[in-house]
């Protein structure tokens, strides 16, 4: 059996049992779970930083994905204010973060800029990510993501079969991402450069579910690494049909979000996870008035995560109808 046979269906097996009520609701494994999660609050009360942050250098994006909810979303499509990203990488740095993911609801590559972006952020040591469709990773835009010295390029695909892939994003072409996403690859080689690191990333939901083994065996023998995730909800304002969680209030537990990253829209609000699309129901702050550490820190910050603990989910808007897809 090929190494990645063997990877393909230790993901396949883990994500069935967390579908699972009796392996999530055994106390055993309930017990390990609450163990890595009190390790992780106690770092954070002893000091520790995000494990990530994510910094949008755009809100504007050139598909419209039916599990996505950038159709839906009201705020202002733009590209980040410079000397605003500037200080959220400063910030970030200051606060002791260590990886950067410059984009959240937009298509990074949408921003000219995005190139000086990323030359900033591994000026300042910070492991640095993207998140793109493909779809405008063109010859040059590939060229400058290579003379960046981007650690990683993450590409958001979710089927290898060209009629299921643009019923799912649509406004994009399966051949013209798969050519640009060979394109990158080729020229990594071609340059004698070893970054940035392809991954394709696969949103396993109703659309798509019975691919991906096949997803799996296409795309590893292209890129340096596929990855299979869960699909949610976005805190609950998106109907995303054959949800891969456990739906099982009494079996849930608190949120590892607001422990483990931050996020900065293009507008500036710091968000403690990624479903508050729009920015208004679970902002800290925005960027503009207030660093990363004092949102972070904060009382808001604070409260969400007594909150989370105390299981009072029903009186944190977007949380209350949220099935997240992380565990601890």
């Amino acid at each position: 059996m090929l190494k990645e046979d063997v990877r393909y269906f230790a993901r396949r097996a883990a994500l069935s049992l967390l579908l699972n009520k009796r392996v999530v609701g055994n106390p055993i494994f309930r017990a390990y779970m609450s163990r890595r999660m009190k390790r992780k609050i106690a770092a954070v009360a002893a000091g520790a930083p995000p494990r990530q942050l994510t910094l949008e250098n755009t809100s504007i994006c050139n598909a419209k994905c039916v599990m996505c909810p950038y159709p839906i979303m009201e705020r202002d499509k733009i590209i980040i204010d410079v000397d605003l990203y500037q200080k959220g990488l400063r910030d970030a740095k200051e606060l002791g973060i260590k990886w950067v993911q410059p984009q959240y609801f937009g298509e990074p590559l949408v921003d000219k800029g995005l190139g000086d972006k990323i030359r900033a952020s591994r000026e300042l040591g910070l492991k640095t990510t993207v998140f793109s469709n493909g779809s405008l990773l063109d010859a040059a835009k590939a060229k400058m993501l290579i003379e960046s010295e981007l650690d990683e390029i993450k590409i958001s695909i979710d089927s290898h079969k060209p009629e299921v892939y643009e019923a799912i994003r649509k406004g994009l072409k399966f051949q013209k991402v798969l050519e640009n996403v060979r394109g990158l690859v080729a020229l990594r080689k071609e340059m004698g450069a070893k970054l940035p690191k392809v991954s394709v990333m696969f949103v396993e939901f109703e659309a798509n579910h019975t691919e991906t083994r096949d997803f799996y065996k296409f795309w590893s023998r292209i890129v340096d690494h596929v990855n299979i995730s869960r699909s949610h909800n976005w805190g609950g304002k998106v109907t995303v049909k054959g949800l891969t969680i456990l739906q099982d209030e009494q079996l849930r537990f608190p949120c590892p979000s607001p422990w483990d990253q931050l996020v900065v829209n293009a507008q500036g609000e710091i968000l403690p996870c990624c479903c508050d699309y729009e920015g208004t129901h679970l902002s800290l702050g925005n960027l503009k008035t207030m660093t990363l550490r004092q949102a972070w820190e904060g009382e808001k910050m604070t409260e969400l995560r007594r909150k989370h603990l105390e299981r009072r989910f029903a009186e944190i808007p977007l949380c209350d109808a949220c099935r997240p897809n992380d565990l601890w």
